[in-house]
């Protein structure tokens, strides 16, 4: 997935700059309208991953600013940091927003400043990291996005407890995000890409452990035999049935299971015996050898059989 390695490692810090020198040249009422120009990318801090359901959002984005402009109640926040003595001005939320300005102007829209709230100057980088959460105004993040910003704070120095305070998330949720970020990049890549719900990864992952991709690949390809996209419980409930199934097929043969089998073969046999009648004793000593049973047991339960049909016919 698109920068998805970047975003996972982020660790750039930034350093207040001077807001009045960043945003120099740019016109202020209640908000700052500032140039495209001015605006640059912190790459790797945004933890929106740029999928199908991203880039359509962008597009409808684009349109309505194409069509009514880029509305100033919805303004995107920006932080001005010192970068080797120059004041830089970094976008800090509302990148779908100012990407959809970028498609829009691309395409010919006609658009002035953009308008910008500035964090103040003592804001820290675990506050803008907090805030990708909690100041979310759009779309809400994907369970996987927020386990980023969850590593991103363990990272920072937060334990559980305190990520979960400052996120709004139990403690519990912040562990199961914090498994789920730190699983193998595969089954990160079902999440991201909507194949398997980060549900089911977290509960497949406590389960299966070092084992869960494969599990997980057995449901898709499960989900996938039916004509569906997406891993649901039942699909590796299923798979699991069958492995169990085949499993016990494998498995050498109970005693009691042995005595049941063979006193049908016998009971079959002597019915076989009657009603074909052979002469001699060949398909006695064969139905002996197969059933383990002695030969005069065979012609014993022969004889009873006859008495037994005997008492059963009418006279």
């Amino acid at each position: 997935m698109e920068n998805t390695e970047m975003q996972i490692q982020f660790d750039t810090m930034l350093f207040p700059g001077s807001t009045t020198a960043g945003l120099k040249d740019a016109k202020r009422t209640d908000l700052w309208k500032v140039q495209r120009e001015k605006i640059k990318v912190l790459e790797g801090f945004n933890v929106r991953i740029k999928n199908d359901d991203y880039l359509a959002q962008v597009r409808v984005i684009a349109d309505s600013m194409k069509a009514n402009g880029f509305f100033p109640d919805k303004p995107i926040a920006g932080f001005v940091a010192e970068v080797d003595g120059n004041n830089v001005v970094y976008v800090i939320d509302g990148h779908t927003r100012l990407d959809a300005y970028d498609l829009a102007m691309s395409e010919g829209a006609e658009l002035q400043g953009i308008p910008m709230v500035i964090k103040p100057k003592g804001t820290s980088m675990e506050d803008l990291t907090v805030a990708l959460v909690v100041s979310n105004n759009g779309r809400q993040l994907t369970s996987y996005e927020t386990a980023l910003v969850c590593k991103r704070l363990v990272h920072y120095g937060m334990d559980e407890a305190e990520v979960a305070r400052r996120i709004g998330l139990s403690k519990q949720h912040v562990a199961n995000l914090l498994l789920l970020v730190s699983a193998p990049r595969e089954i990160g890549n079902l999440v991201q890409e909507g194949k398997v719900s980060a549900s089911l990864a977290v509960a497949t992952l406590k389960t299966h452990g070092s084992k869960a991709i494969e599990v997980l690949k057995d449901g898709l390809a499960n989900a996938e035999s039916v004509g569906k996209a997406k891993v649901t419980e039942k699909h590796l409930k299923d798979k699991k049935e069958k492995k169990e199934k085949k499993a016990q097929e494998k498995l050498p043969m109970q005693e009691d299971d042995f005595e049941k089998k063979n006193d049908l073969l016998l009971s079959r046999g002597i019915e076989w015996i009657k009603k074909n009648g052979p002469d001699g004793t060949g398909a006695e000593m064969l139905l002996a050898f197969l059933t383990g049973t002695d030969v005069e047991k065979i012609k014993f339960l022969l004889k009873q059989s006859d008495i037994e049909d005997s008492l059963l016919t009418p006279t």
